[in-house]
């Protein structure tokens, strides 16, 4: 049976949501003298004329929105492998677009893995083996990625002046995401 309450899971405007790329403008003055602000700038354009138009069509449902590695417990197994055995932090919970769930765990589990972009086939191939994703999904993905990036690192430089105390954690994706969004724009 589907809860009658869903609607207490929508949360379009939210800064975080995927859907609220563009909300970006309004912050990127912090990364005023930073050389990646323009392909922030770039990336929300991109996004705005590539992804927006496509987001009615996205399949939707209930959606963690940080999934990274900090909320993914594993447990070793045979083989120096390992298997999710639970998920934390539901505190983003929200009815959302599946595509984005993907672009976020990508995006997330790329900053800590010494190969980058070794990381979004074998999710997305997981991901399709279970939900496969329609071309304007798929064709969306990277956009996607590259937003979450963006917001990581914008919002994160916004925080961190905000709650300086807090600086060493709201800034944990700068130390590799400045790096990674220069090297993904440039593909």
């Amino acid at each position: 049976m589907v809860s009658q309450n869903l609607d207490v899971l929508q949360s379009h405007d939210t800064p975080w949501s995927l859907s609220s790329i563009p909300l970006l403008e309004g912050y990127l003055s912090v990364m005023d003298g930073n050389p990646l602000q323009e392909v922030i700038k770039a990336v929300i354009e991109q996004y705005k004329l590539h992804v927006d138009p496509k987001i009615s069509s996205f399949s939707k449902g209930i959606i963690h929105r940080d999934l990274s590695d900090q909320n993914i417990i594993v447990t070793p197994i045979a083989n120096g492998h390992h298997e999710i055995s639970g998920i934390i932090d539901f505190s983003l919970l929200m009815n959302g677009c599946y595509v984005f769930e993907l672009a976020i765990t990508i995006m997330y589990l790329m900053l800590e893995n010494p190969n980058p972009l070794d990381v979004g086939g074998p999710l997305i191939a997981g991901w399709e083996s279970i939900m496969p994703l329609s071309d304007d999904e798929r064709d969306s993905l990277y956009l996607l990625v590259l937003g979450r990036l963006c917001q990581s690192l914008v919002y994160g430089q916004y925080y961190s002046r905000k709650y300086p105390d807090n600086k060493e954690y709201i800034l944990t994706t700068a130390r590799n995401g400045f790096q990674m969004l220069a090297k993904l724009w440039e593909l």
